[in-house]
């Protein structure tokens, strides 16, 4: 996702609890990263609900720890709702910082010409 993108999404949601819902950080008043609890994701599993999505760390901020930090805020936002199952998808086939956070591979699939992984964790 562009910055761009993530910021045309921040200005259509608001603060309150369960999804949609959006988790900023900010860095001397500047946006640096984002992360989404969403009710749906991907078309093609219309039985999948809420989603961690949108998971966004400026170029100059990635490596300190922000997107640990955003999934760990929106994993704490969903176990709130009571959430019982979160879903994702990553292009990071190995499921990247996902895996240490309990999300274990669903499946890979061709979406929308990528090849992502869906990944699933318990609550």
């Amino acid at each position: 996702m562009t910055f761009e993108i993530v910021l045309n999404k921040v200005s259509t949601f608001t603060s309150k609890l369960g999804a949609p819902l959006i988790k900023l950080a900010f860095l001397n008043g500047n946006l640096i990263g984002a992360a989404e609890l969403k009710f749906h994701e991907m078309d093609i599993y219309p039985q999948y609900k809420d989603w961690i999505g949108g998971v966004y760390v400026s170029a100059e901020e990635r490596g300190h720890g922000i997107g640990s930090l955003l999934v760990k805020e929106v994993i704490s936002e969903a176990q709130k709702v009571s959430v019982k199952k979160l879903y994702l998808q990553t292009d990071n086939l190995d499921g990247g910082l996902y895996c240490k956070f309990g999300f274990k591979p669903i499946e890979q699939v061709n979406y929308k010409g990528n090849q992502v992984l869906v990944m699933c964790k318990l609550l």
